[in-house]
């Protein structure tokens, strides 16, 4: 007696094989895109925490500062700066402060915030050099546990460059003349290897320079 079942047929194997791909094709555009849009979401807040921090600083700092410097040379390394197009070195003098607090005249401290390009990216630090003499020394609080040359690497681990001529641009092609530094930068977001699927963030913002 013979059965009702019947076999499947070779073509309803292929149609459900072609239809089976096509979803496994449409899975797995839809995991690898939302695995990058979280690699973004995390490395944009990585780069908003970063760009805090730098601001913090960088406002802390210029406010602080009598000046800008075109060129310094510390513990005999020379740093130059460059109004006129814009510079990735930023020298801001600060006064230095006796035992009692006072000013000391002619005596300065110096903070230096320099980019340097490197093969994996851009590396931004922030260097203090506090004056250390036979007068006691500088008492401003620019950070806990200052010490002489003291050293923060900022916006770490980020792919941070300058969004025009330099990362700091100036009003004044004179530093002695300038009232004004802004900043501008540009930030990879896209994972390491990703470079057809890279987004950048831009960031701009002006701090107020008295220069006397």
């Amino acid at each position: 007696m013979a059965s009702g079942r019947r076999g499947i047929t070779l073509v309803e194997m292929l149609c459900t094989l072609a239809i089976a791909s096509v979803l496994l094709g449409a899975l797995s555009y839809f995991l690898l895109s939302t695995a990058r849009s979280l690699t973004w979401a995390r490395r944009g807040e990585q780069v908003h925490t970063g760009v805090l921090v730098l601001r913090e600083h960088l406002e802390r700092d210029v406010q602080a500062a009598s000046g800008a410097l075109e060129s310094v040379v510390l513990d005999g390394r020379t740093y130059r700066s460059q109004a006129r197009t814009g510079s990735d070195t930023l020298i801001l003098r600060l006064p230095a402060f006796d035992p009692a607090g006072r000013e000391r005249n002619g005596v300065y401290d110096f903070i230096v915030y320099e980019r340097k390009s490197e093969a994996d990216g851009s590396r931004l630090t922030r260097r203090v050099f506090t004056n250390r003499d036979a007068q006691g020394g500088s008492l401003r609080d620019l950070a806990p546990g200052l010490r002489r040359a003291d050293t923060r690497e900022l916006l770490a681990g980020l792919d941070a460059r300058p969004d025009g001529g330099g990362l700091f641009e100036f009003d004044q092609p004179v530093l002695a003349q300038a009232r004004a530094i802004t900043l501008r930068l540009r930030v990879q977001l896209g994972a390491e290897g990703e470079t057809a699927h890279m987004k950048e963030r831009r960031y701009a913002a002006t701090f107020r320079l008295r220069n006397r």
